[in-house]
């Protein structure tokens, strides 16, 4: 009975920390969105192509007992259930930690420095799950009111 509840403490745990150190900067030139691994994410306005849902993908979870298995199946599915919600997709420019401290000290302008991917999507949900209604809408609002809510 122990090792049901300690497993699902355990992903409970686990969510809440995976859950801290994002963060999300807009300015008049897009979005910069700040992983917890201090990778950053960044898009211009410009190449914002849709706001959508992004969902969070389901991982498996092994237990030792059927019980078991199906309370961590359910903490799973509520976990990407937490984590599923709308988003941007773009093309968009990620920046390792080093770039980042370069961007840093080079200013709040731009520099073309990190690898620019086809495809990048920045999950406005971990950072608010009300930003429609917010100042993250608000930006949007002003800088691409045809994606706005």
């Amino acid at each position: 009975m122990l090792l049901p509840v300690g497993l699902v403490t355990l992903i409970t745990l686990l969510h809440r920390v995976a859950s801290r150190g994002h963060g999300l900067r807009l300015s008049a030139t897009g979005v910069e969105f700040l992983r917890r691994d201090g990778v950053v994410v960044r898009m211009r306005w410009a190449d914002i192509r849709e706001i959508t849902v992004l969902a969070q993908r389901r991982t498996g979870a092994v237990a030792p007992t059927a019980a078991a298995r199906a309370i961590v199946a359910a903490d799973v599915a509520a976990f990407a259930a937490a984590n599923t919600g709308h988003g941007i997709v773009g093309t968009g420019e990620v920046l390792t930690r080093a770039q980042v401290a370069q961007q840093r000290q080079a200013g709040p302008v731009w520099q073309p420095l990190g690898e620019t991917s086809s495809e990048a999507f920045l999950r406005l949900t971990l950072i608010d799950r009300d930003w429609r209604a917010g100042r993250i809408g608000d930006w949007f609002r002003v800088y691409r009111p045809d994606l706005a809510p």
